[in-house]
């Protein structure tokens, strides 16, 4: 799977939060931009309003948890390098703020746009009709999301971003021939 939206906006709203506006200490400002430029970055991913709800439940739990326990000076710093930059990654430290917030909201309507259009653009490149693609994506999406902890998931998903030949846990594998015995 590619890098989860959620992090890509997450990434994209810490990039425009205090837009060099001269702000020296969060404040509803740099708030009020950082969950505009996250929420926007969710309705430029093709987000519908569900996942847009999600959205700034996601950007405001990132957001209260950075401010914090991130000192105001190293959050402009990463700005300024992201605004520079924009495939500058997270530090370590904002990377596992928006994590603890992921998994905090576990399954969502992002997880599942984010997991079906990546399996979907794979299934295609592996020889699939897109109305197969889709199906079967549908099916392992729904197995996954019923019998495999949401923890279980994101850990293999956070493996298989760095690695994609990780092997994913048995009751994913489970779930994925479940599903490709039913498109035959």
């Amino acid at each position: 799977m590619k890098r989860p939206a959620a992090l890509v906006v997450i990434a994209l709203a810490f990039a425009a939060a205090a837009c060099g506006g001269g702000e020296e200490e969060y404040s509803p400002e740099v708030e009020s931009n950082f969950m505009e430029e996250c929420v926007k970055g969710a309705a430029e991913a093709g987000a519908g309003a569900q996942v847009e709800a999600e959205t700034r439940e996601y950007c405001s739990c990132s957001y209260d948890k950075v401010e914090a326990t991130v000192p105001f000076e190293e959050f402009a710093e990463y700005d300024e390098r992201a605004r520079e930059d924009e495939n500058t990654p997270l530090p370590p430290k904002f990377a596992a703020i928006v994590e603890s917030c992921r998994l905090e909201q576990g399954y969502s309507a992002i997880t599942e746009k984010s997991f079906i259009d990546s399996c979907v653009a794979s299934a295609v490149d592996e020889g699939l009709s897109e109305a197969q693609a889709q199906d079967y994506c549908d099916c392992t999406y729904r197995e996954i999301e019923a019998n495999v902890p949401f923890e279980e998931f994101a850990e293999y998903d956070a493996k298989a971003q760095k690695d994609p030949s990780a092997q994913p846990p048995p009751k994913m594998t489970a779930a994925v021939e479940r599903c490709a015995e039913s498109i035959g």
